[in-house]
């Protein structure tokens, strides 16, 4: 789609000119050495097809990109092809440059990155929601062991991707600073405003603009807290949470401003107060007239 010219986008091709990074998901293989013919039954075969026809296109297209692109990181395809790192044939000039970074979800590929008591079990199925945690923590180990600043040397100056991969580092502490004063009863929103100002990332300022906007409703303190929510979606516009309080300071705001006129009018004395029930002031040509003829000059006029 970036390349050919029916999508009419036609970006230039070299491994100087076009990066494609690749991030996995976990790889899960499930060859079984002792199954027996007779175990694959249609219940079996439901449940194994479709996992195998992913895994075998998700393969099939990590190979094709380490074909057609020059390969600097990847893990082992197979025995056969190995990590296609340094490789040639395919296309006379290498298209692109490319990353991939994924991990086997095995026994032997979790000790690899340092994760041998991880339950297998629950971060293999395809919607391990309740492992959330533990697939976060398999991904910063990937980053750890597969990353490296040199990868991307080609299209970000040295200076910057040390930068950027120093913000690993960062992270975790002013994260975890940011929670303690998200957590503590009451909230220290002054905590998370200083944070916000200190936050490297734009990002990261933006999560700490919204999580003390939703401390400061929660505090009913709707205006204040709509200009920091409103600082925090200018950077991240489609933040759920801040959309959700953002609404609730509105109407919040909304009802103390109708509280307030109703006060007011409570205060306020009309000098002068006309009332009239129907549809209009009379028919032309009324006889006898029901209201006025020369009260009606006045009525328009006020």
């Amino acid at each position: 789609m970036a390349t050919v010219d029916r999508y009419k986008l036609q970006w230039p091709t070299g491994t100087d000119k076009m990066l494609l990074v690749s991030i996995g998901t976990g790889i899960v293989p499930d060859a079984n050495q002792y199954l027996k013919s007779q175990e694959m039954n249609f219940l079996y075969n439901v449940q194994k097809i479709p996992l195998a026809l992913m895994l075998a296109a998700q393969i099939q297209q990590d190979f094709l990109c380490r074909v057609f692109g020059e390969c600097l990181a990847g893990e082992p395809i197979d025995q056969e092809v190995n990590d296609m790192i340094g490789s040639v044939g395919g296309v006379e000039q290498k298209l692109f440059t490319y990353l991939r970074y994924d991990s086997k979800l095995t026994k032997e590929g979790l000790s690899k990155l340092g994760l041998p008591n991880i339950d297998l079990a629950q971060v293999q199925r395809i919607d391990s929601v309740d492992s959330i945690d533990d697939l976060y923590a398999i991904g910063e180990a990937i980053a750890d062991h597969q990353m490296k600043p040199e990868h991307f040397n080609r299209f970000i100056p040295d200076s910057t991707v040390d930068d950027v991969v120093d913000l690993g580092g960062k992270r975790d502490p002013w994260q975890e600073r940011l929670e303690l004063a998200q957590k503590a009863n009451p909230p220290q929103i002054g905590d998370i405003l200083i944070l916000a100002e200190e936050a490297p990332v734009e990002s990261w300022q933006a999560d700490a603009w919204i999580k003390a906007g939703i401390a400061l409703t929660q505090a009913q303190r709707y205006k204040f807290a709509l200009e920091q929510l409103d600082r925090g979606l200018a950077i991240d516009p489609d933040h759920l949470q801040g959309l959700q309080n953002k609404i609730i300071c509105l109407q919040q705001l909304g009802n103390e401003a109708m509280d307030s006129l109703s006060q007011s009018e409570g205060q306020w004395q009309p000098k002068q107060v006309f009332l009239f029930s129907g549809h209009m002031v009379d028919v032309q040509g009324r006889n006898p007239s029901r209201f006025p003829d020369s009260k009606v000059a006045s009525l328009l006029r006020n």
